[in-house]
């Protein structure tokens, strides 16, 4: 393994689409990892949302506008106010654009402990606007317990950097039904989905029914987090023309385990240069399912499971038009420094259209220097060979398995 393959996978890693820190507008990096192992088939029961029975506040009530022009912001801010100090709640928004302007000394609006907030229709929406182009901004900073936001349209609607939902200290947080919309490809900037905190302790956290388009990370963690992440699902979900990874999972200085990925779509990802652009990406994670996804439309690999993570599972799951750079490790599935106890079972590979010299799963080192993967098991697969691609390659991997797998080679 060269030189090259040790620069282009684990240095990009720490250095991908930049994003402006929240207390200081420095730029940091994001990088992640993920999966969740427990409760396979239970995904119903961890979707039940029955809260917020106490107060329920119309923003419109709180001198909230909604046409898309006027700033809502102090609505919004009142009536999620209202709401927490009366011990929860929800916040409904009609069925229009809410406008959020957020200034360089309101950067962000926080959803608190009990509080709701709710889409009225199908064309509820709130829109973040930010005063300074290049200062960092957030929409939403969520921050306590039994939060949940919840068939609501996320846009940004003027050139701002930041993200769209920054994730605090929590428990028992529920995004539902969320439509974002970074307008990336439209508005200049570097501008991601959804931010894992710092710092603090987040556990039991859900996406589910939600699109997020159009953005640089759909979602991250930056390597100088210390949080403790311990619980996060993402559930009948959409990913779709991102610039960079869709989901980032990595925690090298906190801790992030118990991460579960199931019936989402992963399509057509825009990033050119290696080092992000994975549909899911695992490092320093333990304990990962990853079930009955799809993954159309990947220069690179879908699936990215690198640094030592540990216990990941993939069941179920179906890949085609991806792997098709020209790189020597371009693949499906990518399996390097460290990384044990993961099994392939009953995935499809479909690699008929591949041009390029692709694998559907390659285990390796990573590099001269990097720990070799150890506990392997690729069980119950199914491949479709173009003329130039092959089902499986491992190079010095600790303790390695192949049973029932078939091939099909077209042409």
């Amino acid at each position: 393994m060269s030189l090259k393959f040790v620069i282009c996978i684990l240095i990009p890693l720490l250095m991908t689409a930049s994003l402006l820190a929240e207390s200081n507008a420095k730029i940091f990096h994001p990088r992640s990892t993920l999966i969740r192992t427990n409760q396979i088939g239970k995904t119903s029961e961890l979707l039940k949302n029955e809260r917020h029975p106490k107060l329920r506040g119309n923003i419109e009530s709180y001198g909230g506008i909604c046409d898309g022009v006027v700033d809502d912001r102090a609505a919004l801010v009142r009536a999620i106010r209202d709401v927490e100090r009366a011990g929860g709640g929800t916040v409904v928004l009609p069925n229009r654009d809410c406008r959020i302007l957020q200034t360089q000394s309101a950067r962000w609006t926080t959803v608190g402990n009990n509080v709701a907030v709710r889409g009225a229709g199908p064309n509820s929406r709130l829109l973040l606007a930010c005063t300074k182009a290049d200062g960092y901004n957030e929409l939403l900073r969520i921050s306590g317990k039994n939060v949940a936001i919840e068939n609501v349209g996320l846009v940004r609607a003027t050139k701002c950097a930041g993200v769209m939902i920054r994730i605090q200290s929590s428990s028992n947080l529920r995004l539902r039904g969320l439509k974002i919309d970074g307008r990336a490809s439209k508005i200049p900037g570097a501008f991601h989905g959804i931010a894992v905190a710092e710092s603090g302790r987040i556990e039991d956290a859900t996406l589910a029914a939600s699109t997020i388009t159009d953005v640089g990370f759909g979602l991250f963690q930056s390597n100088k987090s210390t949080a403790r992440l311990n619980g996060f699902l993402v559930d009948n979900s959409t990913f779709r023309g991102n610039w960079a990874d869709d989901l980032e999972f990595n925690s090298p200085n906190g801790l992030m385990k118990n991460i579960r990925v199931e019936r989402t779509r992963f399509e057509k990802n825009r990033a050119v240069s290696y080092g992000a652009g994975f549909a899911i990406g695992l490092a320093n994670v333990k304990d990962a399912v990853l079930l009955n996804n799809q993954f159309d439309g990947y220069r690179f690999e879908p699936i990215h499971v690198e640094n030592r993570s540990s216990h990941v599972r993939i069941i179920g799951n179906s890949f085609r038009g991806s792997g098709t750079s020209a790189l020597d490790w371009a693949c499906q599935v990518l399996i390097i420094s460290g990384a044990r106890g993961v099994r392939i079972e009953k995935n499809r590979f479909d690699m008929s259209g591949n041009l390029n010299r692709a694998t559907g799963i390659y285990a390796g080192p990573g590099g001269t220097g990097y720990p070799a993967p150890a506990d392997i098991e690729v069980v119950d697969n199914s491949f479709i060979l173009s003329p130039t691609s092959v089902p499986v390659v491992f190079h010095e991997v600790i303790v390695m398995r192949q049973k029932n797998n078939r091939i099909h080679r077209i042409g």
